[in-house]
């Protein structure tokens, strides 16, 4: 693989963390400052942190094999 595809790869990788963070950070945000005027918002559900670092070790997993493509 050449440098300039796996550089394309790198950065796509880390567009979809950084994506994926800030709308989650977004959700949460929005929640209890009345952002949703008008709209019944639905109670925030339990979070399963086993779950959640679980996915955030398979995403690093997933990074590491695209940088080692070559």
């Amino acid at each position: 693989m050449s440098d300039r595809h796996r550089h394309v790869l790198q950065g796509a990788a880390l567009g979809a963390l950084v994506g994926g963070l800030v709308g989650w950070l977004y959700d949460h945000q929005g929640r209890g400052s009345g952002a949703l005027t008008g709209v019944e918002a639905k109670p925030p559900t339990q979070v399963d942190r086993q779950a959640v670092l679980r996915l955030g070790w398979a995403v690093a997993r997933v990074i590491r094999q695209i940088l080692e493509l070559g």
